[in-house]
């Protein structure tokens, strides 16, 4: 739950960056975010169902949704968050380089 949190709270507070300047995006991104995760939630949810994998109860907080951790609900809404900033920066970083230009 810690890396979760971490994880979105310094991209979060990075994204209003006035270079990168998510902050513009989060309506979209969080849109475009659920429908990412839809399939992935099924997808988890039937393997879980079905004993393809589990989930340790030593390294969760115990409270389910649809049989998977809640911690896992976060992480496949949250991690596209810190991925989708990081690839900002990166294209933005490469642009603002030009063609032949360093971004070192």
């Amino acid at each position: 739950m810690l890396v979760n949190f971490f994880t979105v709270i310094i991209c979060f507070i990075f994204s209003f960056d006035k270079r990168i300047r998510f902050d513009q995006h989060f309506k979209a991104f969080g849109i475009a975010a659920l429908f990412t995760a839809i399939p992935f939630i099924a997808w988890d949810v039937w393997f879980t169902a079905h004993g393809v994998w589990w989930f340790n109860k030593d390294y969760t907080m115990g409270t389910l949704l649809a049989g998977l951790p809640v911690e896992e609900w976060l992480f496949l809404f949250v991690f596209p968050f810190p991925a989708r900033l990081l690839i900002s920066a990166c294209v933005n970083s490469l642009i603002s380089a030009g063609p032949t230009g360093s971004i070192i």
